[in-house]
C-alpha cells in the first residue's frame, strides 16, 4: 500500500533543480547578504518563488527609478517635475512612502549642479556559479564630478543602512562600475549616501563566502510547489 501522508507531504513541496540560478539582482543579493543566519533561508525562498516572475506592475518603486532618471535626463519645464509625477501617478498605497523619498532625493541634491551622463549598462559580479546582476540607477556628475549611483530603496526598519551595511553593496557597485566614477548607494528612505570606506575590511572576500553560502542552500532548500 502506498504512503499516502507520505505522497501528500511530497506533493506539498518540490526540489528545485540544483543547477545555479540564473543572474540575481542586487537587489536581491543583498537582503540575503544582510539577513541572519535563520532569516538566510527565508529571503533564499522569496528569490526561488520569484525567479522569472517580474512584471512591471508588481514592482513597488519602479515608477519612482524612472522618474528620478526623467527629472535628470529631461528639462521639465514649468508645472510639475517628473518628483512630483512620481507620487501624483503612484498608487494611493504607495504615496506615503514615494513622499519619503522624493523628499530625501530632493534634499540629496539640494543646490548640488548634477548633471546625466547617460545609463550605465549593468554589469557582472560572479563568485563560483553565482552571478549578480549590479544595475545602478543613475550616472551623473555631481558638482563637477562624475558618479554612478544605486538607489537603496527598503523601507522597513530592519533593512537601514549604516556605513557597515552599506560597505559590501558599495563595493559590488565600484567593482562593476567603479570606472565611470565615484560609487555611492543611497539609502532613500532614511536620506543617507554612501561611499566605500575601507576600515581594513576585504569586502570581496566577504562577498564570496556570502555567495557560498547563497548556493550552498539554494541546491538544499525545498520550497512550496506551485
Amino acid at each position: 500500500m502506498p504512503n499516502t501522508a507520505a505522497t501528500a507531504a511530497a506533493s506539498a513541496t518540490e526540489v528545485i533543480d540544483p543547477s545555479p540560478p540564473g543572474p540575481i539582482s542586487m537587489t536581491q543579493f543583498y537582503p540575503f547578504v544582510l539577513a541572519d543566519p535563520v532569516a538566510k533561508g527565508t529571503e533564499l525562498r522569496t528569490i526561488k518563488l520569484s525567479q522569472g516572475r517580474y512584471t512591471p506592475a508588481v514592482d513597488y518603486w519602479r515608477l519612482l527609478r524612472l522618474q528620478i532618471m526623467a527629472h535628470h535626463r529631461f528639462d521639465p519645464g514649468p508645472g510639475l517635475d517628473a518628483l512630483d509625477t512620481a507620487i501624483e501617478l503612484a498608487h494611493p498605497s504607495r504615496k506615503a512612502n514615494y513622499r519619503i523619498a522624493v523628499a530625501h532625493y530632493r534634499r540629496f541634491v539640494g543646490r548640488k549642479q548634477v548633471e546625466w551622463l547617460g545609463r550605465a549598462a549593468p554589469g557582472i559580479w560572479e563568485a563560483e556559479d553565482l552571478q549578480v546582476r549590479v544595475n545602478p540607477e543613475l550616472w551623473v556628475s555631481i558638482d563637477g564630478e562624475p558618479h554612478v549611483i544605486k538607489l537603496f530603496l527598503r523601507s522597513e526598519p530592519k533593512w537601514a543602512l549604516d556605513q557597515r551595511l552599506a560597505n559590501p553593496l558599495v563595493h559590488l557597485l565600484q567593482c562593476c562600475h567603479g570606472g565611470l566614477g565615484t560609487a555611492l548607494v543611497l539609502d532613500l528612505m532614511r536620506g543617507r549616501a554612501f561611499r566605500l570606506s575601507r576600515c581594513g575590511v576585504d569586502y570581496d572576500r566577504l562577498l564570496r563566502a556570502q555567495a557560498a553560502a547563497f548556493l550552498s542552500l539554494w541546491n538544499s532548500e525545498l520550497v512550496p510547489a506551485a
